[in-house]
């Protein structure tokens, strides 16, 4: 009952908007890059805002989800540093191998998700808030320095392109607001909590919009190892790192799921933009994103069977 319970509410309409995302982009030839930045530039940083304004944290919580989110993307780098060397990968191979393995896609995919998975409790939908902030940070430092370089540095174009991250500011908003105890404008009340519900539905067709199959044909070891790391072991990485540090029940359940979400769409793009064989990058990102609704599912289901329902 619980597996079909799943399957209606959360993957059933998950497919249905990711699908007609696809479809409606192949019929209209929709504007990649307008959906795209309706959502990084006015839907993201108020769903931010908006879900860590209503929610209360305790200090304990918010340092579990901070001590998680480290150990778990520096785990993963690790992992796909060793392994990359196993492959015998050139530079540029290397370099999108370990940036499709570890670039979650934690805000347009992730937070809709949550919201579908957490609908009567939204603290499952602010951890990944914050989960989404610390990757966005994480892809416009270590991500671009990855595919750029090997002297260990971080140009100040990157940290100009890191600090031009929207949902960073709708986080500090909130954030600030709720330490002066400063109430949210009536006026804006309702249209924040308007955007807030139809996040879901633009996030998730633009996803099913974005979805590519030119790089279907893309599969080698680079695709496949990284699918292999994004899809299984990073869940078997995150499950390890909750036990270690005693994490149980919403919270856990929580940040195991974001250890389900597929490759994020900002790999492909840092692959085209150093020309570090994008094709793979695209084809990393779109198989992930088929595969996500089953890994999705998988781990709802031993996320309750492991932490409880």
């Amino acid at each position: 009952m619980i597996i079909f319970e799943i399957i209606v509410t959360i993957i059933l309409p998950m497919f249905v908007l990711i699908i007609s995302g696809t479809a409606l982009n192949y019929k209209f030839n929709l504007n990649l890059n307008t959906l795209s930045n309706i959502l990084i530039y006015f839907f993201l940083p108020i769903v931010c805002f908006f879900n860590i304004y209503n929610t209360s944290f305790e200090k304990a919580i918010i340092i579990n989800i901070i001590l998680y989110v480290v150990l778990y993307n520096v785990s993963l780098i690790v992992l796909t540093i060793l392994y990359g060397k196993r492959l015998n990968l050139t530079f540029e191979e290397s370099a999108t191998f370990k940036n499709g393995a570890v670039l979650s896609n934690s805000a347009n995919y992730g937070i809709p998700v949550s919201n579908l998975v957490f609908k009567t409790d939204p603290v499952g939908t602010s951890v990944q808030v914050i989960i989404a902030v610390i990757q966005n940070v994480l892809t416009y430092t270590w991500g671009f320095l990855n595919a750029s370089s090997v002297n260990g540095k971080i140009s100040k174009e990157q940290i100009k392109k890191m600090l031009k991250i929207p949902i960073i500011y709708g986080l500090l908003l909130a954030v600030i607001m709720k330490l002066f105890n400063l109430p949210i404008p009536s006026v804006l009340e309702i249209p924040l909590k308007q955007i807030d519900d139809g996040f879901i539905a633009i996030a998730l067709l633009t996803l099913g919009a974005q979805i590519s199959f030119k790089g279907m044909k893309q599969v080698d070891k680079v695709v496949v190892n990284a699918i292999i790391i994004r899809v299984l072991f990073s869940q078997v990485i995150s499950l390890l790192i909750l036990f270690s540090l005693g994490i149980t029940g919403l919270l856990a359940k929580a940040l195991f799921l974001s250890s389900s979400f597929p490759s994020n769409r900002s790999a492909a793009l840092i692959a085209l933009e150093y020309n570090n064989v994008p094709d793979k990058a695209a084809a990393i990102v779109v198989y992930t994103t088929i595969l996500s609704p089953f890994t999705v599912a998988i781990n709802i289901i031993l996320g309750n069977l492991i932490f409880g329902a």
